[in-house]
């Protein structure tokens, strides 16, 4: 299944392999990156939800996203709209640096903060 990544600031996107996604985190790590988390866009979450015109279904799927965004973990692997924090992408570019990492990949990463959709 492929991952589907949105610049925050551009709107430009990537998509990438769930593997090579796996791979690049596992990588980074190894070489010493320390993962900040991702922040749970509790707004994106809840635009996600479909709803209609009745006030207690919008205001249920709102009541679901801020409790999903209190036990969120800072999931790099989950789709969920998440965003990774502009220092934390500049971290993950300098761990991964010679490694051979896919070039794109590291590209992307390099011009900052980004989404990973759902």
């Amino acid at each position: 299944m492929m991952y589907h990544f949105v610049n925050i600031e551009t709107g430009e996107f990537f998509f990438c392999e769930e593997k090579l996604w796996l791979k690049t985190l596992e990588t980074a790590i190894d070489e010493g990156w320390d993962p900040d988390g991702t922040i749970y866009d509790v707004n994106s979450q809840y635009e996600d939800y479909e709803y209609d015109e009745d006030y207690n279904r919008t205001l249920y799927c709102y009541c679901v996203s801020i409790a999903e965004m209190h036990e969120w973990g800072g999931s790099y692997t989950e789709r969920r709209n998440q965003v990774v924090g502009y220092e934390d992408t500049i971290y993950l570019v300098k761990a991964l640096e010679g490694t051979g990492a896919d070039p794109g990949l590291v590209s992307f990463i390099e011009k900052g903060s980004f989404r990973i959709c759902s």
